[in-house]
């Protein structure tokens, strides 16, 4: 699989969000200055199954280019990341055809259980704090070793009556903890 994003963007200085940064001490003069900024990003996974687990190996690169940097002096205003990394994941489920509740519109429950994993790692030409900020999953991009432990939970039952029955999540609950080799900054 092939994912391909492109996310051209102008922001005037004064619509953006966020702390003050380097640059607001470059534009304390300046009403309005709009910088470009463009970031391609693409992902190529291969999905495969061994047994009952499901595996996703995956590399991504992004290329983000700004038309200014904060330090006007350093001749860098772009950066590339890679990264590369395994999600892997199962699904166990239990069904209980006696459930029933016509308040709730239950008939019939099915519990899906599927644990995931994902390990991740990544390096990049240029750190965040040389960067104008605007778009957090964008711009401030660190590069990380981290283990992502999830578990997904999902409650379906039949809703329609009969000769229309189809299947509805009726509930789910996602748990997630990250664990980094290198934390990135707040």
């Amino acid at each position: 699989h092939l994912r391909m994003e492109l996310r051209p963007s102008v922001t005037p200085m004064n619509q953006r969000k966020g702390g003050i940064t380097a640059m607001d001490s470059i534009l304390s003069s300046a009403v309005e200055m709009e910088i470009t900024r463009g970031d391609f990003r693409q992902e190529l996974d291969y999905p495969f199954a061994m047994g009952q687990f499901r595996m996703v190996p995956y590399v991504m690169g992004r290329y983000t280019w700004y038309s200014r940097s904060p330090d006007e002096s350093e001749s860098s205003n772009d950066r590339v990341f890679v990264g590369a990394g395994l999600r892997l994941t199962t699904a166990f489920w239990k069904v209980d055809d006696s459930a029933h509740s016509e308040l709730f519109d239950v008939h019939r429950l099915r519990h899906v259980i599927e644990p995931e994993i994902n390990l991740f790692t990544s390096a990049q030409t240029t750190s965040r704090d040389h960067l104008l900020q605007y778009d957090e999953p964008i711009d401030e991009v660190n590069d990380i070793t981290a283990i992502q432990l999830a578990l997904h939970q999902r409650w379906h039952t039949k809703r329609g009556g009969p000769g229309r029955w189809r299947s509805v999540d009726f509930f789910a609950l996602n748990i997630e903890a990250n664990f980094f080799m290198n934390q990135p900054p707040d």
